[in-house]
């Protein structure tokens, strides 16, 4: 499954995201073409419930989420509501989890952020897995993704960057 971001610059509070699985693209340079009457797929167009509001000129694609609790959620763990980390309202702006198992909470608990230090990947991640029940009172977790993991490195060019991890 692959998610591809389309920006323009001369539309900067527009941005297209297609998602699609690659196994079943069409074999290589057999390209869609519906751009004429006798073509498969000329009237279909997106359909205008996945076509959201316009972003203002201060919440553009990048900064959508920034200084927000979203993607995350500030709970009680431990009888502790922590503060917020920095790096997770202003450099995480969202996060998806495919195959999350019900009844589980899943946590971003660390992030190498390009230090050599510790095994691994240079920008590993641990991704926790926590019971949804005693989430609250227990310390219970399965690193559903250990920073040891392969992680790819994440460029520091200020531009935003799909990760994607994969968990052995």
């Amino acid at each position: 499954i692959q998610t591809i971001v389309l920006y323009s610059p001369d539309y900067p509070l527009m941005r297209i995201e297609i998602t699609c699985d690659a196994n079943k693209l069409s074999a290589e340079r057999s390209p869609l073409d519906s751009l004429s009457a006798e073509k498969d797929g000329y009237s279909w167009i997106i359909d205008p419930a996945c076509c959201l509001a316009p972003l203002s000129s201060v919440e553009t694609t990048k900064t959508l989420n920034q200084n927000k609790a979203f993607p995350c959620l500030a709970l009680i763990r431990d009888g502790v509501e922590s503060t917020p980390h920095s790096f997770l309202l202003e450099a995480v702006l969202n996060v998806k989890v495919y195959g999350a198992r019900d009844g589980q909470y899943y946590k971003l608990s660390y992030f190498k952020n390009g230090t050599d230090q510790l095994t691994g990947p240079q920008d590993g991640w641990q991704i926790t897995e926590h019971t949804i029940e005693s989430f609250e009172t227990e310390s219970d977790s399965f690193y559903a993704l250990n920073y040891s993991d392969p992680a790819p490195d994440i460029p520091r060019d200020g531009l935003v960057h799909v990760i994607r991890l994969e968990s052995s």
